[in-house]
């Protein structure tokens, strides 16, 4: 017996202000784990929340992505976020199906009138070597 394709469960949401820690570089997909461990090493206590990527480029370059890997704090924050209205679509899976899941996300927002009003957001729900990472995608629209 085959099961019919789930239909993804985006919702639009806003998300407020987020004081946060962090690193901003423009590097190969393979070194974002890199920026992780600077943005962390900047932390002076536990996050106040999963940490997360921001994407700057409209396309990604596997060689060369504008990124900013945030943690977010309680205290002693060097940016704050501002706060979104965005597209929000949960993606359950390894790092390498993402892609899919953004053009999933993407359609879904074209279809529904809406346009791209700021850089793409990944927000780690877990941690990427578990057995099946939770990511939540968050695209920011007008």
């Amino acid at each position: 017996m085959t099961e019919a394709p789930v239909a993804p469960r985006v919702v639009v949401k806003d998300v407020p202000p987020i004081d946060v820690v962090g690193v901003r570089a423009r590097v190969p997909i393979a070194e974002i784990g890199r920026l992780f461990r600077q943005a962390g090493a900047k932390l002076r206590a536990a996050p106040a929340g999963p940490p997360i990527g921001i994407y700057f480029d409209r396309v990604i370059d596997p060689q060369a992505v504008e990124v900013e890997v945030d943690f977010p704090v309680a205290e002693d924050a060097e940016e704050t976020l501002l706060p979104a209205h965005v597209a929000s679509l949960i993606y359950h899976g390894p790092h390498d199906g993402v892609s899919q899941a953004w053009g999933t996300l993407l359609r879904w927002a074209a279809e529904h009138g809406l346009q791209v009003d700021g850089p793409a957001r990944e927000v780690y729900l877990t941690m990427p070597d578990v057995e099946e990472p939770v990511t939540e995608l968050q695209l920011p629209v007008r």
